[in-house]
C-alpha cells in the first residue's frame, strides 16, 4: 500500500516508517522537520499539518494515513497553548477532513494521560473525540490509538524533557536523577518498536471505530521503580532527587493501558510486548553511544 505518515521524521514516526517499509509498503513521510539520519526508499516531504492544501494533495495520493505528527510538551506548552491547539487540534482536523474527502482510512494517535489539564493532553484528547465524531457522523474509518509512555533508542532528551532519556543520561554521568513529586505515579512503558507494531496493525482494523484502543503492556511501574531499575542496570552511583511537580502534571497518577481491545481487535497480546526490563537494555546502550558523541 501507499502510506502517508505525518510526523514521520520524529521518534515514533521513524520507527513506524521503518516498520512499514519492512512490511513492503511505499511510505511518504510528511514532517516539518528533517529526519536526522539516512533513510532509503522513503519519500521525504517537508510539510506542516496547518497547511491543509499541501496535506490534502499528499493524502489523495495514498491508500492509508497515520497521523503521528503533533506538538509535544506538558510544562513546555502551559504558558502558550495556542501552538498546541493549532497543530494537535486544527492540524488533526485538516487530516480528518482530507481523509473524509478522499475516503481513505487512517490511524490517529492520542495520549494515555488524556485527563490531565495541560495543553498537550487536552489537545490530543480533543482530537480523539473529533475522530470518534467523524466516524459516527461522516462514516470515516479512523482507528484511534492511545499511546502510553513510549520509550526506546532515538528519543531526544530535549527540548521536551522525557523521563527515560533524562534518567538514563543522568545515571550514565553519575548525576542525581530528577524525580518530580513523590515518584509514586505509575507509568505503563511501551518500547518504541512494539508501538510501531501496534500502530501498523491498525491498518487491518475493520470493526473498531467507535472506541479507543489502548496501546500498552497493562503493567505500570512507579517512576521511582523505573529510576531505581535504570540505576541498577547502569551500575550508577546516582540517587533520586525529588523536586516539586512540573506545571501541567498531576501529583499522583496512574497511566496504564487496558490492552483488551489491542488483543481482540488487533490480535496483539500484551505478553508479546517487551517488558520494561527487556526494552531498557538496548535503550541504555543507545544513550551510552549517544553520550560519548555529545559529552566528550
Amino acid at each position: 500500500m501507499r502510506v502517508l505518515v505525518t510526523g514521520g521524521a520524529g521518534f515514533v514516526g521513524n520507527s513506524l516508517v521503518m516498520r512499514l517499509l519492512e512490511d513492503g509498503h511505499q511510505v511518504t513521510s510528511f514532517d516539518r522537520t528533517k529526519y536526522s539520519g539516512l533513510r532509503t526508499d522513503v519519500n521525504e516531504v517537508y510539510g506542516d499539518l496547518s497547511d491543509s492544501y499541501s496535506l490534502d494533495c499528499y493524502v489523495a495520493e495514498n491508500d492509508y494515513v497515520f497521523n503521528i505528527g503533533g506538538l509535544l510538551g506538558t510544562q513546555e506548552t502551559v504558558d502558550n497553548p495556542i501552538p498546541a491547539v493549532q497543530i494537535n487540534i486544527i492540524g488533526a482536523l485538516n487530516v480528518f477532513n482530507s481523509i473524509r474527502r478522499h475516503k481513505i482510512p487512517m490511524t490517529q494517535i492520542t495520549v494515555g494521560n488524556h485527563w490531565m489539564n495541560n495543553p498537550y493532553s487536552i489537545t490530543k484528547s480533543c482530537s480523539e473525540r473529533f475522530a470518534l465524531m467523524f466516524n459516527k457522523e461522516h462514516d470515516t474509518q479512523i482507528s484511534v490509538v492511545r499511546g502510553l509512555n513510549i520509550y526506546g533508542p532515538g528519543q531526544k532528551p530535549f527540548p521536551v524533557k522525557k523521563v527515560i532519556p533524562n534518567f538514563v543520561l543522568s545515571a550514565l554521568r553519575g548525576d542525581d536523577l530528577t524525580v518530580y513529586g513523590s515518584g509514586e505515579s505509575k507509568m505503563d512503558m511501551i518500547f518504541v518498536d512494539d508501538a510501531a507494531h501496534v500502530l501498523s496493525a491498525t491498518m487491518e482494523n475493520k470493526i473498531c471505530f467507535d472506541e479507543v484502543i489502548d496501546m500498552g503492556t497493562g503493567i505500570a511501574p512507579s517512576v521511582n521503580e523505573i529510576a531505581h531499575n535504570i540505576i541498577s542496570i547502569t551500575d550508577s552511583s546516582s540517587r533520586l532527587n525529588h523536586v516539586p511537580m512540573r506545571p501541567g502534571e498531576d501529583r499522583l497518577s496512574t497511566v496504564c493501558a487496558d490492552p483488551a481491545l489491542m488483543e481482540s481487535v488487533l490480535g496483539i497480546k500484551p505478553s508479546s510486548l517487551k517488558s520494561f526490563e527487556e526494552g531498557i537494555v538496548p535503550t541504555i546502550d543507545f544513550y551510552e553511544s549517544w553520550s560519548s558523541k555529545h559529552y566528550t
